[in-house]
This record gives structure tokens, C-alpha cells and sequence, in this order.
């Protein structure tokens, strides 16, 4: 499927997605909500809702997809 339709259909139904043509298995993008994180003692919020990619070796939060990434069209729902 497109991204568009994998944001509005799966996004949002708090489903994961990935593309068939990544490389790395088990990789997928999520929503991730109430986001925030500590900076020393400090509690610091960077907002409500972000794309989160879970990759092979690390976790990306606010990952941007790519124009590769958003003009495809095997995005695929994680089961």
C-alpha cells in the first residue's frame, strides 16, 4: 500500500507498518504518543505524537520519512 494510506488506515489504528523492501527484518514504524524525555534532573516533553522507527540496533523517535520511503507503495501492516 501507499504511505498515505499506511499513516491514515494503520497509524492511527495503532498498528505498525514497515516497507517489504527494507532490508533489516523486524524493522517498523509506529506511533508513538506523550513523548518525552529527561535531560539530567529535568522532565523535558517534546510533544504529543511522533513517527517511531524501530530499527535492528536502535530505536528513532521524530524518524522523517524519506521521499523513497513516501512515493512507495509496499508499506505493509506488522501482524
Amino acid at each position: 500500500m501507499r504511505f498515505s494510506a499506511a499513516i491514515e488506515m494503520c497509524i492511527y489504528g495503532g498498528h505498525k507498518i514497515y516497507r517489504s523492501g527494507w532490508n533489516g527484518k523486524g524493522q517498523y514504524v509506529r506511533l508513538g504518543e506523550c513523548i518525552d524525555f529527561s535531560e539530567g534532573d529535568k522532565r523535558r516533553h517534546t510533544g504529543t505524537r511522533a513517527l517511531i522507527f524501530h530499527g535492528t540496533s536502535s530505536i528513532q523517535v521524530g524518524w522523517l520519512a524519506s521521499q523513497g520511503d513516501m512515493l512507495a507503495e509496499d508499506w505493509e501492516v506488522m501482524e
